[in-house]
């Protein structure tokens, strides 16, 4: 039997109420004032899902390196503030969310009142307590505008956290270094 696909584009529209537990500043990717913006927050995205943070640094270097010119922005962000901002991530990660396992770009799909609901979760951690997920957001955020877009994020989170039975959901705005804990 086939179920009609509800894409998380659908659900947008969804109020999803949610409270901002807390709010850790990590790192912010640096780059020219000129760059554009959309563009390093994809090139970060890259990095921060290419990145492997126990690898040492010249092979941490060269990946940043490689995507930098994929992404055709030589010049206008340097490895260093990629290598930082990643390194700051998941050490946060690592040091405050006793994990077992971590997943990146884990797949997840639930059937409800005859639809169905796939999505990607950009990073899913396995802790003793429960899954943790953790979505990563490309605005730029200024602190009057988080709740803003997290109310635009919700409908989809509250999805996944469904489908990962989450006991946990962070957002990380990776361009400003923002991870944000939210309660759904």
């Amino acid at each position: 039997q086939s179920h009609p696909m509800l894409k998380p584009d659908i659900i947008e529209h969804e109020n999803v109420a949610f409270n901002i537990l807390q709010q850790i500043e990590i790192a912010p990717v640096k780059a020219r004032d000129d760059a554009e913006e959309l563009t390093v927050a994809q090139l970060y995205r890259a990095f921060l899902f290419a990145d492997k943070p126990d690898a040492d640094d010249i092979q941490r270097e060269q990946i940043a390196t490689r995507l930098i010119h994929e992404f055709e922005v030589v010049g206008v962000v340097e490895e260093k503030y990629l290598l930082n901002a990643s390194h700051n991530f998941y050490k946060y990660l690592k040091n405050n969310i006793n994990h077992n396992k971590l997943y990146k770009n884990y797949p997840v799909s639930q059937h409800n009142n005859g639809q169905l609901f796939e999505a990607v979760t950009d990073i899913l951690l396995e802790t003793d307590k429960g899954n943790v997920l953790v979505q990563y957001n490309s605005n730029t955020i200024h602190i009057k505008k988080i709740h803003s877009t997290l109310k635009e994020v919700a409908p989809v989170l509250s999805r996944m956290k469904d489908c990962t039975n989450a006991v946990d959901c962070w957002v990380y705005f990776g361009l400003s270094g923002v991870l944000v804990q939210v309660e759904m």
